[in-house]
């Protein structure tokens, strides 16, 4: 048994290092389109010159031997994208990676999730084996839990960042700069993330995609109901005409009011927020304060089967608890 232990505690601390370190450079869609631009100018000052030149210099097809780790983690990650690729759960998982702006392939994120379901599962055997399954199940949650926060962070700043955009964008329209031009001045001058965004789909628009499926694959790697409008609303004047720069900024000004109202929700349901904390922590403190007080007194609970069964039941109805709370005082505004 402590062979077993050893041996599944250093195949754990391996793939772990190997997904922090990585294998393989992925190259993300930002890259691929900057190079192809870049090798899109570079044919073009080829073409224009007047005397022919040397060519374009090759690619160094030379390349590091992989090392015994990176082999193991391109074999684990090829195996798992070969038996993933082009099925839903690898779609949605690659949408929801690319909202996140993590520089991961989905089989790399599957393969994370499997090393950290083994990581709680040999937590379980070394702590509490009678509830391995939790901690297994919890292992390959986290990660998953880890993503959406970042969506939802990545996102909340993104709406911030909106309404100062669409001014810059009006006022630099008013100047004489054209949409695109406007939509350059907004990538270079505001901060992340939403200047990668206008600067992906200007360099989309610079390989020949058009303007209107740029802006539509934007509102599709933001997932946000705020750059829908904006984007349904810019459509719409290219199609009709008008005045593109007070629409815009009549937008901004929506959006910055119900960001205000927003945060006045918030403010309003903080009471209510911080009793869904203590009432979902307050189980878990009992529980460690009657451990200190009588160590013996929580036994039963992870070593008989009603305990066992009671615990799990437990969980599982403050999760119910913790769920329905949120729903209670997240508004939508």
């Amino acid at each position: 048994m402590t062979l077993l232990l050893f041996l599944l505690t250093g195949l754990l601390v391996f793939l772990i290092m190997s997904l922090v370190e990585g294998g393989a450079r992925v190259e993300t869609a930002a890259e691929r389109l900057q190079r192809l631009v870049a090798q899109r100018k570079a044919l073009e000052g080829f073409a224009t010159r007047d005397l022919p030149g040397a060519p374009l210099p090759p690619a160094d097809e030379r390349r590091p031997r992989p090392s015994l780790r990176m082999a193991v983690q391109q074999t684990l990650v090829g195996a798992v994208e070969r038996a993933t690729t082009g099925s839903s759960t690898s779609n949605r998982l690659e949408a929801q990676l690319t909202q996140a702006d993590w520089k991961w392939k989905p089989a790399e994120f599957m393969v994370a999730q499997a090393v950290a379901a083994g990581g709680g599962l040999l937590a379980s055997v070394l702590a509490l084996p009678q509830l391995w399954f939790l901690f297994a199940i919890g292992g390959w949650v986290l990660p998953k839990i880890l993503l959406r926060q970042a969506i939802a962070k990545r996102q909340r700043l993104f709406g911030t960042q909106l309404p100062d955009a669409l001014a810059m964008i009006a006022n630099a329209m008013r100047s004489g700069y054209s949409f695109l031009q406007a939509m350059d001045v907004v990538s270079r001058e505001m901060p992340a993330p939403i200047n990668k965004e206008f600067e992906l789909a200007l360099k989309e628009a610079r390989v020949n995609i058009p303007v209107e499926e740029a802006l539509q694959h934007m509102v599709k790697r933001v997932q946000s109901p705020d750059l829908d409008l904006v984007v349904t609303a810019v459509l719409i004047q290219r199609q009709v005409g008008g005045n593109l720069s007070e629409i815009l900024e009549k937008i901004g000004d929506t959006i910055r009011d119900r960001i205000r109202m927003q945060g006045e929700v918030r403010s309003l349901t903080a009471q209510g927020r911080m009793s869904g904390w203590i009432i979902s922590l307050l189980p878990v403190a009992l529980g460690l304060l009657m451990h200190l007080i009588m160590p013996g007194a929580m036994t039963p609970l992870f070593t008989h089967p009603i305990g066992i069964a009671l615990l799990v039941m437990g969980v599982v109805m403050q999760g119910l608890g913790i769920f329905m709370i949120r729903r209670m005082v997240n508004l939508e505004v």
